[in-house]
Order: C-alpha cells, then structure tokens, then sequence
C-alpha cells in the first residue's frame, strides 16, 4: 500500500515538473519512460533512468531514482553526482527546470 502511494505520488509530481520543462509533444513520452523505469530490472531501470535525465536533466524525481538504483547496487561514485545535482538546487530545479 505504501509503495503504491509513494508510486502514485511520485507520478503526479514527475508530471508537475516535466509540465513545466518540456514541450508537450514529449512530456508523455518521459513520464512514460520514468514510469517504466520505476517498475523495471535495475539494469533497464539505469537505463531509462538515464534517457529520462538527458532530456530532462532537472527532473529531480528521475535523479533521485537513479542515485538510489546505483547505491543499491553499490556504485557509489555513479550515484554521488546525481546526489549532488539534487542538493545544489532543490529549490531553482523544482520551481523552474530547464532542458
């Protein structure tokens, strides 16, 4: 239950803030891919993880994700600068991302 009400609330803020970034014919299309990354094996889910951030390189969510999935399997030095992101500006990148 938990996890089903940290998904969903993770799909509405990833919709927020990719809203607000990316043009409309391709908002879908990263949410989607965000979304299938969640739900998918950690070496796919790295990779959608990693398309998601090229075009979208302030989605925080999708950061957040990706610097959790490489901890898990122990790549730290992956998973810092993607730590680091989210923390130099938490406040800039959810109010205003950019591309």
């Amino acid at each position: 239950r938990l996890r089903h009400n940290l998904t969903t609330f993770s799909c509405a803020c990833a919709w927020l803030i990719v809203v607000l970034v990316v043009p409309a014919q391709s908002q879908t299309e990263i949410v989607e891919k965000y979304n299938r990354a969640i739900e998918s094996p950690t070496g796919q889910k790295i990779a959608l993880l990693q398309e998601v951030i090229r075009d979208a390189p302030n989605f925080l969510e999708a950061r957040y994700a990706l610097g959790v999935t490489y901890s898990a399997e122990e790549n730290y030095k992956a998973a810092v600068p993607h730590f680091e992101h989210i923390l130099a500006s938490p406040q800039e990148a959810s109010r205003n991302p950019t591309m």
